[in-house]
């Protein structure tokens, strides 16, 4: 555009010039300026006239993270040869700018398959692939595109994780017990038939060998096997680019615990505010995982409620405090850490995931935030920008020469 703009003034001027003085320059200089313009334009048009573009996209449940393949056709049925189109598809999907530049002979076919990365979660309404002409000059560029289009759902980016270290608050001395994962404090005094989205891990071999159907053990610790995730999308302590940004890496861990516990057979449930209020009550089984990823797609960070007003909320709206609860936020308030500590107090085993703000370029200090959360025996993962998200949703962050929470813990049981 920026050509354009500047051809367009040089026309202007020089015919000025040229009726203004009547020097025998100046309508030279207008009228080869003119024949250049026009001569690239028609190159332009002529070079994408006659071209039709086909596409088959083959993809199942799309995640981030992975690419999709496409496969696009092109048809030149001009006896005009084109040269150098520009092929782009899925220009909708933000984080990438993949495509190719062709050359086409008279009435002449090629097909390309392209593999388009989806750098971003989201619903997104896509259409034809988009065929680019320039003229040699590169004033103008000129794209056309067919018709048609087709919705296109990519879910967050996920990692395999074990289940989470839980603290339950026992605040009558300094510190607390840790529940790591179901068996460990827990007993196995029932059994059930498997299911097929539960772990193979907890399958009982003797019941199975005795029964003829594959057995799992029930634990029962005074626990309920119910995870609620608290996932903070407050639009203020959002950091970060279109694509790696807080937002993201809060979804991402969000995603992940979720299909963690759910694949132990665990009842999973979350409560955000973001774009909209999304409150999802604890249930079992694929479709209510599925149901949640739908969300997850959904959800956007542009919230008003802060992280210690969405712990009061869901506080007062659970049905009993003997479940598990996973606070996911890039927020270095001190406040949320003690509407958590009040949380604890009523017997909620939690667990915090803070995404480093520091790390995408906003400023100030999380480790006041994180050593008060070690102090009450909170188990918290810290994620950074660019690091290994599985790995660091697999250890708990503590300050350095600290032992883990749970020998903390264990001092003061």
């Amino acid at each position: 555009m920026k050509r354009i703009y500047t051809i367009l003034l040089l026309l202007i001027v020089t015919l000025l010039l040229a009726l203004g003085s009547g020097v025998p320059v100046y309508f030279r200089v207008f009228f080869l300026t003119a024949l250049v313009a026009a001569g690239s334009f028609m190159w332009a048009y002529l070079n994408l006239l006659a071209t039709h573009v086909t596409v088959n996209r083959t993809y199942g449940k799309l995640r981030v993270g992975e690419y999709l393949e496409s496969r696009v056709a092109i048809h030149n049925s001009s006896p005009l040869p084109k040269f150098s189109l520009e092929i782009n598809d899925l220009s909708e999907v933000p984080g990438h700018n993949t495509g190719a530049v062709i050359n086409l002979p008279p009435f002449g076919d090629l097909s390309l398959v392209l593999k388009i990365p989806l750098m971003k979660r989201g619903i997104y309404r896509v259409g034809s692939p988009t065929v680019s002409s320039k003229d040699p000059f590169g004033i103008f560029r000129l794209q056309c595109r067919g018709p048609g289009g087709e919705q296109l759902v990519v879910l967050p980016y996920m990692v395999d994780i074990p289940p989470f270290s839980l603290s339950q608050g026992d605040f009558s001395g300094e510190g607390s017990f840790l529940r790591s994962t179901p068996e460990s404090s827990a007993s196995a005094s029932t059994l059930r038939e498997y299911r097929s989205e539960d772990s193979t891990r907890y399958i009982h071999w003797p019941a199975t060998a005795r029964r003829g159907n594959i057995m799992l053990k029930q634990f029962d610790g005074g626990m309920e096997d119910v995870a609620w995730i608290l996932l903070d999308l407050q639009a203020e302590i959002k950091e970060g680019d279109e694509v790696e940004n807080t937002e993201e890496y809060a979804v991402t861990a969000a995603a992940s615990i979720a299909k963690s516990y759910s694949q132990m057979g665990w009842a999973v449930g979350m409560m955000s505010y973001g774009d909209r209020q999304y409150v999802l009550s604890p249930q079992e089984g694929a479709l209510s995982l599925d149901r949640m990823f739908v969300a997850l797609t959904e959800a956007r960070a542009e919230g008003t409620v802060p992280l210690r007003e969405l712990l009061v909320y869901w506080q007062s709206h659970i049905p009993s405090p003997t479940v598990s609860l996973a606070v996911i936020t890039s927020s270095v308030d001190p406040a949320w850490g003690v509407a958590l500590e009040s949380v604890i107090r009523q017997g909620v085993s939690a667990t915090a995931v803070l995404i480093d703000p520091t790390s995408f370029g906003a400023t100030g200090d999380p480790r006041l935030l994180l050593s008060q959360l070690q102090r009450r025996g909170v188990p918290t993962y810290l994620l950074r920008k660019n690091e290994d998200i599985a790995q660091a949703l697999q250890h708990p962050w503590r300050l350095p020469g600290t032992p883990p929470v749970g020998e903390q813990a264990g001092t003061h049981s």
